[in-house]
């Protein structure tokens, strides 16, 4: 078991190198208002953070490759559905909603995970 849990925590775009960012994570946490698109083919790129590797993994082939061919940008609502996205808050209420998720979850052996200095940010700043 990970002695820390990493959370990407996102109220805007998360485009190419902030999406995979954020696909490395454990738990991400995105407004309703935040938007995906993996858009390194759309500059003749492979996804160098890792977004070629995680996003099969967790979206199953056929739809990686079409995010990973398409660029096309996926709306929070629709992210989660396809598993990209832990959990979406209404835009009002994410920062205190994204600030309280970290406090639910267990510590870990080491007691390094649960507090806010902990998280991991993508293409937001770290909270």
């Amino acid at each position: 078991m990970p002695d820390e849990i990493l959370f990407s925590v996102e109220n805007g775009a998360a485009t190419g190198s902030g999406m995979d960012v954020a696909l490395m994570c454990d738990i991400r946490l995105k407004a309703a208002s935040a938007r995906f698109a993996e858009t390194c083919a759309q500059l003749g790129l492979v996804p160098g953070l890792g977004g070629a590797w995680y996003l099969p993994r967790i979206v199953g082939v056929d739809r990686a490759l079409d995010l990973l061919w398409t660029g096309r940008w996926v709306e929070a609502a629709n992210a989660q559905a396809l598993g990209l996205v832990t959990h979406v808050f209404p835009d009002d209420i994410f920062a205190r909603r994204s600030r309280a998720t970290p406090k639910n979850w267990p510590q870990r052996r080491h007691g390094r995970c649960g507090s806010s200095s902990n998280w991991a940010g993508s293409s937001s700043s770290a909270i």
